[in-house]
């Protein structure tokens, strides 16, 4: 992001400042003073240059070597000048050559008795060198606000060369050439816009052209100093000793303002996301889970940032721990963006209350030592509670919401029909359904078919990392192998998230198939049946799958040793709750019912999903109507009743499956 701003006091005392500078150059009549200046001036603008090339591949960001051109009339300069910063830049030291070197001038153009491309001093800002589609194109004037109309040589971050539409020959090479000796013709000091083309402009000639030094700047960033011209040009005057030429007091050379602006904390994002209507925006975390922050930051002046992160307990609580993501505490600045960020990710202390409030901020420092800490609307305010995250199906999409029913978020956005999702015991990953597309390989004809079956895929909380746990043909290495005419449904991760149970239907025959979490083959055919549900907790004969079989509950080791447990007629979906004690299964509605099946009641009339139990604290939740309910559940034997909750507003109505875990 680039912010363009109006300029300040101080800005404009630089740029009047160079502009002079730059005038001076033109309307002053100069004589020839014999020295070593050139070659002295040369050396250290190729060191000037090759540093200024370094520090943009090491920061990241551009650096300039500006000269000055008297708002754009002129190609002769006797300073120089320099830009850095991240999106609005400023000059950070002039060097005044009439001090340093006597007798000494810069050129920019081309030398040579053959023309070669020639460009105008009309600062049309193109994109060069081009960039790749995922980037911005670089703009010289937007990047050199508000300095624009000067000589720059711009070195990216890549080390490669931009310029703000100078002259270059056909292989994109920049020319600075530094001279000893100049006069001016006849026809009197330049007025109006002047380019050094093929020869040097008619109103002057160099006097002393065996004492030219020639600095070349490949588009690569390739800095070459070289004695002489580029090329001889019989139109150039070799002259060692011209005739006395009046001169007239050199300009004062321009000073810097030492003002400093203090940065500015643009804004704190943090993951889990918190609801932002609420500001100071609050996040909820649980106590073993984390807080992931970044901050964004900017320095007026482009200077750079450094920064802390820290906490503050609201109730005398331990404030927690932070760890950075990187070894300095330097501000990362994005390419050629104006707003640096910082990441850190925050712990709540251990043994930490439910209930426990906490205030995260971020300070940064210039290069001044000033320094900002955000507040406000830009503080990360943290409560500790269990709410975790709830994954939904809904319009053929997996979607994930706060505990509390906020924010929901959806996960695969298209891509085929989407379905029953599972959070995994660590809260890291989701499984789920889809029939999207998939490259069938049939062997018979050789060729690729494209097919839209059920497959078992894996994904990330956030929905990235999207990998399929089952394929068609057998040809992903280590994959369970399914024909492409299988269907996959229903699966449900193992208690410690080693492997994944789920349906898998050939023909007319639905069987129960365990995997490994990554796809490799563990058990198949465990029974027929679907829907299965694990236990988080051993269940006696570690029969701690159940499932749906004709319409009635049936439980199951991994070996397939199996018996009936709840009767039917149109038992279906059922889930075990977090202690093992109990499961909960539609019915006409939903039905609870003891581990071992006795004790069936009716929990809520209307409920046909399979539920969600809360991994901590006495809720479920569960869909009546086409929408989700929040529960307090008062335990085995008794009526749930609704909560207070903020579901989602979605169009179309909740699938046939929730999850949930805590957020990590």
């Amino acid at each position: 992001m680039t912010r363009l701003r109006g300029m300040t006091l101080a800005e404009l005392i630089v740029t009047i400042s160079i502009v002079l500078l730059g005038l001076s150059a033109v309307f002053v009549n100069i004589h020839h003073r014999p020295s070593q200046g050139a070659g002295e001036l040369a050396r250290q603008v190729a060191n000037e240059l090759r540093n200024m090339r370094k520090a943009a591949m090491t920061s990241g960001n551009p650096r300039a070597f500006c000269i000055p051109t008297g708002n754009a009339t002129s190609p002769i300069a006797q300073s120089y000048y320099t830009l850095r910063g991240h999106g609005k830049t400023l000059p950070r030291a002039v060097t005044d050559t009439r001090r340093q070197c006597p007798g000494t001038y810069l050129f920019v153009g081309l030398f040579g008795s053959t023309p070669e491309t020639i460009s105008s001093l009309v600062h049309s800002s193109p994109s060069y060198p081009p960039v790749s589609p995922a980037e911005p194109p670089f703009q010289a004037a937007v990047w050199m606000n508000p300095v624009v109309r000067d000589f720059a040589f711009i070195f990216l971050p890549d080390g490669s060369l931009a310029t703000n539409d100078l002259p270059h020959d056909s292989r994109g090479n920049s020319y600075i050439v530094i001279a000893d000796g100049l006069d001016f013709a006849s026809a009197g000091p330049p007025g109006g816009t002047a380019t050094m083309g093929s020869n040097p402009p008619p109103y002057f000639k160099l006097t002393a052209v065996n004492s030219c030094y020639t600095l070349k700047l490949a588009s690569s960033g390739a800095v070459s100093l070289m004695r002489g011209l580029p090329s001889a040009d019989p139109a150039l005057t070799v002259d060692p000793t011209p005739a006395a030429v009046p001169s007239l007091p050199p300009a004062p050379p321009p000073t810097l303002s030492g003002v400093n602006t203090a940065p500015v904390v643009d804004r704190i994002n943090a993951s889990p996301l918190g609801n932002p209507a609420n500001l100071p925006f609050e996040t909820t975390v649980s106590p073993d889970g984390r807080v992931s922050l970044t901050m964004f930051a900017y320095d007026n002046d482009g200077d750079d940032l450094t920064y802390k992160f820290t906490s503050s307990a609201l109730d005398g609580t331990p404030p927690g721990k932070f760890t950075y993501l990187t070894a300095t505490r330097k501000l990362q600045y994005p390419r050629y963006s104006a707003v640096g960020q910082a990441r850190a990710d925050w712990v709540p202390p251990a043994d930490v209350p439910l209930g426990a409030r906490f205030d995260l901020n971020a300070t940064v420092t210039d290069e001044s030592n000033e320094s900002v800490t955000s507040g406000g609307t830009v503080t990360v305010s943290v409560r500790v509670q269990e709410d975790g995250t709830i994954a939904f199906d809904s319009n053929g999409d997996i979607w994930t919401m706060h505990g509390d029913g906020t924010l929901p978020a959806n996960k695969t956005r298209g891509g085929g029909s989407n379905s029953w999702p599972d959070i995994s015991p660590d809260g890291k990953r989701i499984v789920f359904v889809s029939d999207r597309p998939l490259e069938y390989r049939n062997m018979m004809t050789n060729t690729n078919v494209n097919l839209s079956v059920k497959r078992i895929y894996t994904m990330n909380l956030d929905g990235t990392n999207v990998e399929a746990l089952t394929n068609v043909d057998g040809s992903t290495p280590a994959k369970l192998a399914a024909t492409k005419d299988s269907i996959d449904d229903c699966p449900c991760w193992s208690p410690n998230g080693s492997k994944v149970a789920f349906a898998r239907t050939n023909g007319a025959s639905t069987k129960i198939q365990i995997v490994n979490a990554d796809g490799s083959w563990h058990r198949h055919d465990i029974d027929d049946g679907t829907a299965p549900s694990w236990s988080r907790v051993d269940q006696p004969g570690n029969k701690n799958l159940i499932y749906e079989k004709s319409g009635v509950i049936w439980q199951s080791d991994q070996d397939g040793n199996s018996s009936s447990l709840i009767p039917g007629p149109s038992a279906s979906k059922p889930v075990w709750s977090p202690d093992g004690s109990r499961i909960l299964y539609v019915k006409g509605g939903l039905m609870e019912c003891k581990a071992n099946g006795s004790g069936p009641i009716i929990k809520f009339a209307g409920g046909n999903a399979r539920v969600a139990f809360k991994p901590k604290g006495t809720h479920f939740v569960g869909v009546n109507g086409g929408a989700p309910v929040l529960y307090t559940d008062p335990g085995l034997g008794s009526a749930a009743s609704s909560t207070p909750f903020n579901p989602p507003a979605l169009n179309g109505t909740f699938g046939g499956s929730l999850s949930w875990a805590l957020a990590r």
